[in-house]
């Protein structure tokens, strides 16, 4: 579970409102706040964050900001959150490694979801991001899962398999489900096969 978290904001309710789910999940979360910019640098050299989450606002600027956090915390996840992920900055948010994208608008069960991914150390992409090129969306977690489905396991044994929660096991299917825009098993196991994430046997 990550614990080091920092959330670069410009709305102090939406960074409220994240702190809350993320203490949910793990009560013991060392969660620290830095407006937009706003002695970004300092709080990045003196500290060292698992994952960043940073709220896209018109003054975002990801040729600056990403370098930045890679520059002090090289291995930390970077988490953007906004209202809208228009085509054209897809491209953009993949080549600076992004590790996941949070749509705003979602409901407070689905990023709920999300974050409980991410804190696991997932990435999160939504399931438009697949026509721009982006091929390791799917976990190396997720992909035991899917093989494990294949085999014709249910959530009960895949557990056992994986060694996660039976819970986890629910998110994560949820997490796939939607990255490759199915609706039920079977769909998923077509894609993956479909797009080489998992071989014939």
């Amino acid at each position: 579970m990550l614990d080091n978290v920092l959330m670069i904001y410009e709305e102090e309710l939406f960074a409220d409102g994240l702190e809350r789910l993320l203490k949910e999940k793990n009560p013991s979360i060392n969660y620290k706040k830095c407006l937009m910019y706003e002695d970004l640098e300092m709080v990045l050299s003196n500290n060292t964050f698992d994952i960043i989450f940073i709220t896209k606002n018109k003054n975002f600027d990801i040729s600056y900001i990403c370098p930045l956090i890679r520059k002090h915390n090289p291995q930390c996840k970077i988490v953007l959150l906004a209202r809208a992920f228009p085509p054209n900055d897809m491209k953009k948010f993949l080549e600076y490694s992004v590790n996941g994208l949070i749509c705003k608008k979602y409901s407070t069960e689905k990023i709920r979801n999300i974050v409980g991914l991410l804190l696991m150390g997932e990435n999160y992409y939504p399931s438009e991001i697949l026509p721009y090129g982006k091929t390791d969306f799917i976990s190396p977690q997720q992909r035991k899962i899917v093989e494990c489905l294949r085999k014709g396991y249910s959530n009960k044994q895949i557990a056992y398999e994986v060694g996660i929660a039976e819970s986890t096991v629910k998110v994560h299917m949820t997490s796939i489900m939607r990255k490759l825009n199915c609706t039920n098993r079977v769909q998923v196991i077509q894609k993956v096969l479909e797009q080489g994430l998992i071989e014939y046997e």
